[in-house]
């Protein structure tokens, strides 16, 4: 399903942003906290977001770079608050991503379901608290219709505390991951699916 372009964008804004707090070895961030990036050789480091999602909620996440070969290189998604930051967004249960593979991930597996996506695509995210219900896409195109609530890559998650997460993985530096968040409406490049809104 494709999306309208968003009419109202501007450059950037918004309260939530990755909690530093949370933040794990080897991620920087910069440009308000929106924007993560691998500095060390790591295995895999998650962020998440500052604000647990208690409504429809829809965020993109800019692809700067991907800067590893391995698989898990960049993850975004969503998260329990509980996920520890060690571990890449999808490995446990409690964690939900999409890969730039084009596959989804959660308790380890992953599974063939949308489009690849490259450094310079744009991530889509949306996430229902109340089905706790998850829908990806690229480019202003979704898998699936967040509107209607069909076709999510997982639904019935059972997320009790839920927030938005990325991880990065950089194990050839000097190659790097880096990726911005756009959680604010007014910085989306895309219009949100009807009955969403920002975190």
């Amino acid at each position: 399903m494709s999306m309208l372009i968003n009419p109202f964008r501007l450059a950037a804004g918004g309260a939530v942003t990755f909690d530093p707090a949370g933040l794990a070895s080897g991620l920087t961030l910069s440009n308000g906290n929106l924007t993560v990036e691998s500095t060390t050789d790591i295995a895999h480091s998650l962020i998440k977001g500052t604000v647990v999602i208690t409504s429809k909620a829809y965020w993109e996440v800019m692809v700067d770079a991907i800067g590893s070969v391995n698989v898990f290189r960049v993850s975004v998604g969503c998260a329990e608050d509980a996920e520890l930051n060690s571990n890449y967004l999808g490995q446990t249960t409690i964690g939900a991503g999409y890969l730039p593979s084009g596959q989804k991930v959660s308790g380890g597996s992953r599974i063939a379901f949308g489009a690849s996506f490259a450094t310079g695509d744009i991530a889509m995210v949306a996430y229902d608290p109340t089905t706790t219900s998850i829908w990806f896409g690229k480019n202003g195109t979704w898998t699936g219709d967040p509107a209607a609530g069909t076709g999510a890559a997982y639904a019935g998650l059972g997320f009790v505390s839920p927030k938005a997460a990325v991880s990065l993985i950089s194990v050839d530096l000097p190659a790097r991951s880096k990726v911005t968040a756009r959680f604010a409406a007014a910085s989306w490049q895309y219009v949100a699916p009807s009955g969403f809104a920002q975190i």
